[in-house]
C-alpha cells in the first residue's frame, strides 16, 4: 500500500503497509531474518475481511521479502517484492 523511510534509533528504516485480504500475515522475512508485522486496522469489504499490516524493515535490505501467511488455516508463504530505494541495497 505504501512506505516511508525514517529513522530508527540511528538506522535508516522503511515503515510499510501491507494490505491481506481474508488471510493472516504473520511476518516477512528476509536473509534469515523475521521481521514481525502488527495488525493495523480490518474492515470487511464485499463480505472479505481486508486487514492493513505495518512492518519496519531495514532500509539496507531489499528485493523478494517471504511473507508467511495464513489461509484458511493453513500456513502459506508468499513472496512480496520491496524494492523501495535505489540505494547501495543488499538483496534478499
Amino acid at each position: 500500500m505504501g512506505a516511508g523511510l525514517f529513522n530508527d534509533h540511528g538506522n535508516s528504516a522503511w515503515g510499510v503497509m501491507l494490505m491481506a485480504s481474508g488471510e493472516t500475515v504473520d511476518h516477512l522475512s528476509c536473509q534469515g531474518r523475521d521481521f514481525p508485522v502488527r495488525a493495523a486496522y480490518s474492515a470487511y469489504v464485499g463480505g472479505v475481511l481486508r486487514t492493513v499490516y505495518t512492518v519496519v524493515i531495514p532500509r539496507s535490505l531489499q528485493g523478494e521479502y517471504r511473507v508467511a501467511v495464513r489461509r484458511d488455516d493453513q500456513p502459506v508463504e508468499e513472496h512480496l517484492a520491496l524494492n523501495l530505494d535505489k540505494g547501495d541495497a543488499v538483496q534478499c
